[in-house]
């Protein structure tokens, strides 16, 4: 798999929503795309040092999954 083009990943920081809960990284979605290109630059250094490194750190292999209930049956799962 090709290492993420400094183009991809602007593509992906545009299509990132505001207002959701940060990753374990607690990092903002809009404080990432209010830094602009300097912040894209620097965050992509960091995904591109990584990928040659072929190591992901340990608290990166983590998923946390918060269930919210949004509406209706509170008792009913599928909701």
């Amino acid at each position: 798999m090709p290492r993420p083009s400094a183009f991809e990943f602007k593509l992906t920081n545009e299509n990132l929503k505001n207002h959701k809960l940060p990753g374990i990284g607690q990092i903002p979605e809009e404080l990432i795309k209010a830094g602009g290109r300097t912040i894209r630059y620097e965050i992509h250094k960091l995904i591109i040092s990584i990928w040659n490194k072929d190591n992901l750190p340990d608290e990166r292999k983590k998923s946390y999954f918060v269930i919210v209930h949004k509406k209706g049956d509170k008792t009913d799962c599928s909701n």
